[in-house]
């Protein structure tokens, strides 16, 4: 775990000894990035391997932040196998039974396991039942503010437009989306509130996956600003490709003021995202 003065940024290395062609790999993390929750998988060329990277503000609460930890750490230790599989590569030595817990002592390994797993389960428990982010009164406020595009879904849905332009992008109007649901569960985690965003137009898909990675690069750097819970990735519409965001909140995190902030964190993200094509 690496502290700055505006992060905590928290790297798991996942896969090592990477085989595959580096193409072929951002292709395939960019979609396996499609069901993050609060890190992304990024490949690391220079040393063949593939890590799961968070950041959050340095001035995050303690439990607040160990709880974001665990989730990490459950999913990769129950990912990393097929990453590596997807990829060419081996499970990270850091991973492996003997090498998971402090000072590699396997009964304090099986213990940081089992831990980790019953926080899992109990945010894999609490999606089970109906998202209570949909009842927020701060969810409901988020309709009222500029920008919102009515869609379906109701009233557990807030979408946005935001002004973004490509490079030489002649469309003066373009736009990018992204919407705060919590009427759509997790394919894995279950219900919770979740983030969706899409930057404008299509690309071919070894394109849209290298955009992908750069700009989780850039945010795993900080370069965005200090919050990086989820990744970009690559959506797919019918037989064309978009670069987009996700992140997710389990039930089991509900939070009053997490709307609210989800909505500051992704306009100042799809501002500064934009920005930084023209840099």
């Amino acid at each position: 775990m690496v502290a700055t003065l505006a992060q905590v940024v928290t790297r798991i290395a996942v896969v090592q000894r990477v085989a595959k062609p580096e193409a072929d790999v951002l292709r395939l993390l960019a979609s396996v990035n499609l069901t993050a929750v609060n890190a992304a998988l990024i490949f690391r060329a220079e040393s063949k391997t593939v890590e799961s990277v968070f950041a959050v503000p340095g001035d995050t609460p303690v439990p607040e932040l160990e709880r974001q930890q665990r989730l990490q750490r459950a999913l990769v230790r129950h990912d990393a196998a097929l990453v590596a599989q997807l990829v060419g590569g081996e499970i990270a030595s850091q991973l492996r039974p003997a090498g998971y817990g402090p000072g590699s002592n396997p009964r304090m390994a099986a213990r940081a396991v089992l831990a980790d797993d019953v926080a899992l389960a109990g945010v894999i428990e609490a999606g089970r039942r109906p998202s209570p982010f949909a009842e927020l009164s701060s969810l409901r406020v988020l309709r009222t503010l500029p920008g919102f595009t009515p869609q379906a879904g109701g009233e557990g849905v807030a979408s946005f437009k935001v002004p973004f332009c490509w490079p030489g992008d002649p469309r003066p109007d373009a736009t990018a989306s992204f919407s705060i649901n919590a009427r759509e569960a997790h394919q894995r985690i279950g219900s919770g509130l979740s983030v969706y965003a899409h930057l404008p137009g299509f690309l071919d898909e070894p394109l849209a996956a290298r955009i992908a990675q750069t700009l989780n690069v850039r945010e795993s750097s900080g370069v965005f600003g200090p919050r990086f819970a989820g990744s970009w990735c690559v959506t797919v519409f019918g037989h064309s490709f978009a670069v987009g965001f996700v992140s997710f909140y389990p039930s089991a995190w509900v939070d009053p003021d997490a709307p609210t902030r989800l909505h500051g964190e992704m306009s100042v993200r799809m501002t500064l995202v934009a920005q930084s094509f023209f840099q």
